[in-house]
Parts: C-alpha cells; sequence; structure tokens
C-alpha cells in the first residue's frame, strides 16, 4: 500500500476521533471531570450487560435486588422497585396515555429512578397481558404477593413494594400493559388495536382501555 493511503486513512481517523470523542471535541479547551465521566457511563451502558435476577437463600418470591430492581422468582421478571417514578407518586400525572408509557419505559436506564443495574436505553418495557396474568393473585388486595410468595397477600407483608402507590386505597392503580386486544376479544363495532390490555392492581383483574388512557407505568424487563 502506498504512502498516501496510510495519508489519507490517518486523516479520516483523526477527524472521526474529533466528531465522537469528547477528548477531541475542542482541542483548545480542557475536557472536565463531568464530561469524562459522561462518556464512560455511557460506554458502560452500551457495552455491558444489565444485570441480571437476583436471588436469596430463602425462597422467597420478591427480591429486593440492591440495585433498583426487584426479581420476582416465579417468573423470572425484574421489575423497578421505585414503581412511582415516572410519575410523582400518586397525583393524575403519574398517568400517562398508551405511546407516553411506552416511551416513557422504553427510555428507563441506569442513572434513573434509583438504578443501578447497568441498564440502558431499550432493556426496559411495558409488561405483556400475559405477564401481568402470571404476577398478580386476585385474591389479594393490592394484587400482589408479599415477599415470601406461597399465596400470602402483600398486605398481610413484608413487601418491598410496601408504602408505594399499591397501598393507597384513595388512589387508581391501573397500569398499562404493552397487548393490544386482538380482533375476537373486540365488542362488535370497534377495531382491533383501538385499545390495550390494562391491570388492575387494586383486584387482579385486566381490563380494555383506549389508547388515550390515562393509566400508571411499571416497567419490566427479562434477566440475562
Amino acid at each position: 500500500m502506498s504512502f498516501r493511503f496510510f495519508a489519507v486513512l490517518s486523516i479520516m481517523t483523526l477527524t472521526l476521533m474529533t466528531a465522537t470523542s469528547p477528548a477531541f471535541a475542542q482541542p483548545n479547551r480542557p475536557v472536565s471531570q463531568a464530561e469524562l465521566d459522561a462518556h464512560a457511563a455511557n460506554s458502560t451502558a452500551h457495552h455491558g450487560r444489565p444485570d441480571g435476577p437476583c436471588f436469596n437463600s430463602s425462597t422467597d418470591r420478591f427480591i429486593d435486588c440492591g440495585n433498583g430492581t426487584v426479581t420476582d422468582t416465579v417468573t423470572g421478571l425484574i421489575w423497578l422497585k421505585a414503581l412511582e417514578c415516572l410519575g410523582d407518586g400518586g397525583a393524575s400525572s403519574a398517568r400517562t396515555g398508551w405511546l407516553g408509557a411506552v416511551q416513557a419505559a422504553t427510555s428507563l436506564a441506569h442513572g434513573s429512578c434509583g438504578l443501578t443495574d447497568g441498564s440502558a436505553r431499550g432493556d426496559w418495557r411495558l409488561p405483556t397481558f400475559d405477564e401481568w396474568v402470571m404476577t398478580v393473585n386476585p385474591q389479594c388486595s393490592p394484587a400482589l404477593e408479599n415477599d415470601a410468595g406461597l399465596a400470602q397477600c402483600a398486605s398481610v407483608g413484608p413487601s418491598v413494594f410496601a408504602g408505594t402507590v399499591l397501598f393507597d386505597p384513595n388512589e387508581d392503580i391501573t397500569f398499562w400493559s404493552s397487548t393490544p386486544l386482538t380482533l375476537s376479544e373486540f365488542p362488535s363495532g370497534q377495531q382491533a388495536g383501538d385499545e390495550i390490555w390494562t391491570m388492575d392492581m387494586s383486584n387482579g383483574m385486566p381490563a380494555p382501555e383506549g389508547f388515550g388512557g390515562p393509566q400508571r407505568v411499571w416497567p419490566v424487563r427479562r434477566g440475562n
């Protein structure tokens, strides 16, 4: 290969580094520690893998992983512990339309909502209808089992979600799923895709809801 080829390649490499790296963004200006930290965090989020499910020495169903997540050992799902983070803990602004809920869930990542799990944007999502059904216990109110599981209700305790909006009898605690109704599930006169399944956590009963909602957002992800 000729000297000219290597010269062109070197110039292209330097140009790319200047455009994409904080250390080359402005050669005449020192790079701040905050920029270096942000660059390192971004690299970790995009090149690492999020923490998987956690387990303890007991047979508990719900386990606080200590990184902002809770593992359901029965379903294998990983739930956001701060379930009110994407709203404001009870006011009407804690609820949103379905498209807003999808965006809020998929935008969740390490560093927000108390997460230190290494997750990146796109790792989190809304639960499916089937995942909600596997999670709830309609015999309980709220419709969750306590940490131990074994058909014992969260209201009896202990529960990793104690003190959240789930236990406030004055709040609507209906949450979005990611699952639209199928054609066979629709009443006559309606079009498939017009409504999304939701889960009422006060009684564990699913119900259809129009895209506008608004309903609550509780993100979930699968373990690795």
